[in-house]
Formats: C-alpha cells, structure tokens, sequence
C-alpha cells in the first residue's frame, strides 16, 4: 500500500483507536477506586497511566475522524448547514410519519 491512504482506511483506524479506548476508559477509574484509594501508591499510579492511555486512545481516534471529514469542517457554517440539510432530506425522505 502507498503512502496514501483512503478515507476509509483512516475512517476505520480511528473506529479501532476509540474501540481501543473503551476498556481503558473503564478500568483505569475501577482500579483507581478498588486499589488506588486505600492501595500501594503503584495502584495509583497504574490506574493513572491507564486513564492517560485512554485518553491518548480516544483523542487521536477522533481527531482521525475529524480529519477525514475535514473539507466539511473546515467550510463556511452555511455550507456546513446546506450539507448537513442535503443529507438529510436524501437520507429520510422516504421516511413517513403518519
């Protein structure tokens, strides 16, 4: 593979990167609780270095996202309603409410 790569491509290790976050965003609070309050100091400190690797996990997992759709974010707040407004009426048009 080049060193291009497509939107889904990125789209797909940004979904990776935040599906690898949630079990850290879990666990670093719950060690933190269970053994880091009334633990050794290297509970704490554990549990700390997992809630930052989370974090690091999540935060660059959406600025993959975000990059991805950057021609979107980074146009003029009408376009961004005009498009937002377009894939809409496409999307749930056939959509009937009675």
């Amino acid at each position: 593979m080049n060193g291009n790569k497509s939107n889904q491509d990125l789209i797909v290790a940004g979904l990776f990167r935040l599906a690898w976050s949630f079990p850290f965003i879990f666990v670093g609070p719950s060690l933190y609780i269970g053994k880091g309050t009334s633990g050794a100091w290297y509970w704490t400190a554990l549990s700390i270095a997992i809630m930052l690797v989370a974090v690091f996990l999540a935060v660059s997992g959406l600025r993959k996202e975000i990059s991805t759709r950057g021609d979107v974010l980074t146009g003029h707040p009408s376009e961004l309603v005009t498009t937002s407004c377009y894939y809409l009426t496409r999307h749930y048009s056939s959509i009937h409410i009675s």
